[in-house]
């Protein structure tokens, strides 16, 4: 069985990803429009064991400080993993940390 994928206006081909549900419907990918990296979700499975921290703080691409309900070991930020105290900085005393870059479109901790 051959399974077509749309092509751009200058007749390449389009990446997309055939559905696990019948093995057949072709579904798009989404991507950053600014990095081009691919938007998926962080709640896949494979047990990794992670729990999730939310970060509370402004994403604007000029606030550096978040604030977090527990020290994290990892930090995701704009699609990027950070680990403890590589890219950030831990605010002794709260539960802010301090990005050494400012976040363009999200951020959240890992334990």
């Amino acid at each position: 069985m051959a399974i077509s994928l749309k092509k751009d206006d200058n007749r390449i081909t389009v990446l997309g990803a055939v559905s696990s549900s019948d093995g057949t419907t072709i579904i798009a990918l989404w991507a950053d429009p600014v990095t081009h990296r691919l938007l998926v979700d962080a709640s896949g499975g494979g047990g990794s064991g992670f729990t999730l921290l939310p970060a509370t703080g402004t994403v604007n691409g000029s606030n550096k400080a978040f604030t977090f309900t527990q020290l994290p070991t990892y930090i995701v930020s704009d699609g990027l993993w950070y680990r403890q105290n590589v890219g950030w900085t831990w605010n002794a005393g709260s539960l802010t940390a301090t990005m050494t870059a400012a976040p363009q479109t999200d951020i959240w901790g890992f334990v």
